[in-house]
């Protein structure tokens, strides 16, 4: 989709982002709902920590090439005639580039809030006695932390695609920027 037409690529980015949203809401429904953790051993918390990883994995590579998160943003259009007025050309590719980083900031933002949520939990759970599979929970912790980290660095990555013309994302300018930092 990185050369196609116009109505194509916001049927694709539409859709990405109506899937990307399914992925939000499950894991607001059993990570970040007032309820959610009520009672959940850590090992049940890590369980869903990873099936929601599992999901961001799956809907990542079920994106189309052009689409995926941590790939470069490049962006033109087939059917551009030399008649075509050029600055209308530009505006529309803006603002294609401008989707397709939202999507972007979207994915490692989900990413790292997912996987934060292993070293956000009540710790106590894990100073019971300890458990056969203490070890192994305490793995998928690091696991979890170093995939928070690495999101966070590729949020800050992708800044170098903010540009002086996109004042109409300021909220993404400043809000997934400042999110990897906290």
């Amino acid at each position: 989709l990185a050369t196609t037409e116009v109505s194509d690529f916001t049927v694709c980015f539409t859709y990405c982002l109506c899937t990307l949203s399914k992925i939000t809401s499950k894991a607001y429904d059993s990570l970040f709902s007032a309820t959610a953790l009520v009672g959940k051993s850590l090992g049940n918390i890590m369980e869903k920590i990873l099936d929601i990883s599992v999901d961001l994995d799956k809907w990542k590579e079920s994106l189309p090439e052009s689409f995926k998160p941590g790939k470069d943003i490049l962006i033109s259009f087939r059917g551009q005639k030399p008649s075509d007025n050029a600055l209308i050309v530009q505006c529309i590719i803006d603002e294609a580039r401008s989707q397709l980083l939202l999507l972007h900031f979207s994915y490692f933002f989900h990413v790292m809030i997912v996987n934060r949520m292993a070293f956000k939990v009540p710790w106590n759970a894990m100073m019971n006695k300890k458990q056969p599979t203490q070890d192994e929970e305490i793995q998928k912790s690091t696991n979890s932390y170093l995939r928070c980290l690495d999101a966070a660095r590729q949020i800050l990555r992708l800044t170098r695609y903010l540009s002086k013309g996109m004042t109409h994302m300021i909220n993404v300018c400043l809000f997934y920027p400042i999110s990897a930092f906290i």
